[in-house]
């Protein structure tokens, strides 16, 4: 059958996984002399979980997983002209007023921005693994102060603002399989950040946190509120430790939600659903945040959906020219 499948399309490679912790298929893109090469890979799920094209699963189940991926696969544009368009339709989608989106696992190698600037990115230098990026409104690149791509899971950005000059921080932690030495090596990159950042600046922390800070906000009243989801685990507790030390507070649990509207991942089979994906912001500015919530009607083709946050903020536009990434000493 793979076969069969890896002939479809040129741009779709195909391999079976057997096993308990297979982790599931997605979609790669990779950009190849002004190509766009589209793949699907093996992608590690945020929770250890049977996939469901595992090997005590029927073939017909790995079929059907093999079919989304062929249709996600295919929709992805193969010309860097053509991905450039679809950036535009996803800012239309995106963005409605806003201003910056956040990507986790951009898989892209090395750092910098697309010839429109309307794209930046940090990843690893030769594997196509992890990686962060933030797609940029033609607003926010007007204001874009400057960019910093710390390592493949942390990027800043600065912006002219008004009050005062907004940061934003996009995060990709590890997986809860993960070691505890690489979750805390993600956590000394954020507060990296937080202290190459200005003491004056608005800061909002955004990101896929593989953590699941639960629904019971005991304890935890200053960093989140009563309308979690779902349960916490080990890596929740970390994230809520952190919040408590660096006084951020967790957008996500303010409102009171329809449940679809609160969890932002979910397992191919739909069984295991999670909120991960949060938005952060200091807690003397988390009257600013007017929403934040999940549309899961927003088609992006991917396991995660599309969480927006409104905040009352107001961009001014820069004189002079946004200077080029730098990295901090």
């Amino acid at each position: 059958m793979l076969d069969e499948a890896n002939k479809f399309h040129p741009n779709i490679k195909l391999v079976r996984q057997i096993g308990r912790n297979a982790p599931f298929l997605d979609v790669f893109i990779q950009n190849s002399n002004e190509a766009l090469i589209t793949s699907v890979y093996h992608k590690e799920a945020a929770e250890s979980y049977v996939a469901p094209f595992g090997s005590d699963h029927p073939d017909h189940v790995f079929r059907n997983t093999v079919d989304t991926a062929i249709t996600r696969g295919v929709r992805y544009s193969t010309t860097l002209s053509q991905f450039e368009e679809e950036i535009r339709q996803m800012k239309l989608m995106f963005f409605y007023n806003g201003c910056v989106s956040g990507i986790s696992e951009v898989r892209w190698t090395g750092k910098g921005e697309t010839p429109s600037g309307d794209f930046i990115w940090s990843g690893e230098d030769t594997t196509h693994t992890r990686g962060v990026g933030m797609l940029l409104s033609a607003k926010a690149k007007k204001t874009l102060i400057g960019y910093n791509p710390i390592s493949s899971r942390v990027i800043t950005a600065r912006f002219n603002a008004t009050p005062f000059k907004l940061t934003v921080i996009h995060v990709y932690a590890p997986t809860s399989a993960s070691s505890d030495d690489e979750i805390e090596i993600f956590y000394d990159s954020i507060e990296h950040a937080l202290t190459q950042t200005p003491k004056k600046d608005i800061i909002i922390v955004t990101g896929d946190w593989n953590g699941k800070i639960g629904s019971d906000n005991t304890h935890w009243e200053s960093v989140m509120g009563r309308y979690g989801y779902g349960d916490r685990n080990e890596r929740g507790d970390r994230l809520l430790e952190f919040a408590a030390l660096h006084n951020p507070y967790i957008c996500n649990t303010r409102f009171q939600q329809k449940a679809n509207r609160k969890w932002t991942w979910a397992s191919p089979d739909g069984v295991h659903k999670n909120m991960i994906d949060l938005v952060l912001i200091q807690k003397r500015w988390k009257s600013s945040v007017t929403n934040c919530r999940t549309f899961q009607s927003a088609d992006i083709s991917s396991d995660h959906s599309l969480v927006l946050c409104n905040i009352k903020l107001r961009l001014k536009r820069r004189c002079i020219k946004p200077q080029q990434y730098h990295r901090a000493d």
